[in-house]
């Protein structure tokens, strides 16, 4: 082959190459983006079944906080976010040509549990005190008859700001401490703790406990008595009903209430903002210490 020849078919795959690789990099520096970052606003953690429409397209999501939609055209736009038991957030926006990111995180606001019959308490002692893990759980119909209810635990519900109440006491039985498990003729012996605890959330979905919180040892206070009583009360606040500081009001006033049986008359008022749930959990090991 000339060499002629040779040097301007070189020439003309080099130029061929050159402008395929910057009309690559060109398509990919306008290529118009949004990205941004949407999480539960208790939790601050993903959300579960989330569904994000924004003009023809929909992104689905079950385990990430970060989203991006690429190869948008400019204009403005209406963004919808939807999931189960969440309140619907529409959010404007101008996209412009490159790329476009959300700054703030968009927040979505739970405003229900699903089905939620009560809790369950697990409690384990660790070096730090007593931990608590609390698991929302329905009723559902089961072969266990009539008077005895099948609970199931309730899984990818919304972070609800809920409010939890403990009291510890000891465990007496005729005016001593139990010594074993006994499912009869016991009360409560000396209050070694009582308050409203903060909890903490546990996002991972294979979990079985969402709420967690801990008694620090240093705040129960020394009993020999081997068993103990925990009270538990949690308020399940409707966020579109009720705002932080009432409901801090209405736990204020339960301090005063002695007899269990009037929680029912002192919550009727408030049937429509919260729910509350309280029981009570004998046998429950008490805190060794060396």
């Amino acid at each position: 082959m000339n060499k002629g020849i040779l040097l301007a078919t070189v020439i003309t795959i080099v130029t061929l190459g050159l402008i395929a690789f910057f009309a690559y990099i060109v398509n990919i520096s306008f290529d118009t983006t949004l990205e941004f970052r949407l999480q539960d606003v208790n939790s601050k953690a993903n959300v579960w079944d989330v569904n994000i429409t924004l003009h023809d397209r929909i992104i689905y999501s079950y385990f990430d906080i970060v989203h991006k939609f690429s190869n948008l055209k400019p204009g403005e736009y209406i963004m919808q976010i939807t999931a189960p038991y969440y309140l619907t957030k529409t959010v404007p926006l101008k996209i412009n040509s490159g790329a476009n990111i959300i700054e703030d995180p968009i927040d979505l606001i739970g405003y229900e549990i699903p089905n939620l019959d009560g809790f369950y308490l697990f409690q384990e002692q660790i070096p730090a005190g007593l931990k608590m893990e609390i698991r929302p759980q329905q009723i559902v119909k089961g072969n266990n008859g009539e008077n005895e209810p099948n609970y199931q635990k309730i899984v990818n519900h919304p972070c609800l700001d809920i409010k939890i109440g403990i009291r510890l006491c000891e465990q007496l039985k005729q005016g001593v401490f139990v010594q074993e498990i006994t499912k009869t003729g016991c009360a409560r012996g000396e209050e070694l703790f009582s308050g409203v605890l903060k909890w903490e959330w546990d996002a991972n979905p294979q979990t079985t406990y969402r709420y967690s919180v801990l008694i620090p040892k240093e705040k129960i206070k020394k009993t020999k008595a081997q068993y103990w009583v925990i009270d538990l009360l949690i308020l399940v606040p409707n966020p579109q009903r009720i705002s932080e500081q009432e409901l801090y009001t209405i736990l204020e006033g339960v301090k005063d209430i002695t007899d269990v049986e009037e929680l029912d008359t002192y919550f009727k008022p408030y049937e429509k903002k919260l729910k509350y749930f309280y029981e009570s959990f004998w046998n429950s090991k008490g805190l060794k210490r060396e």
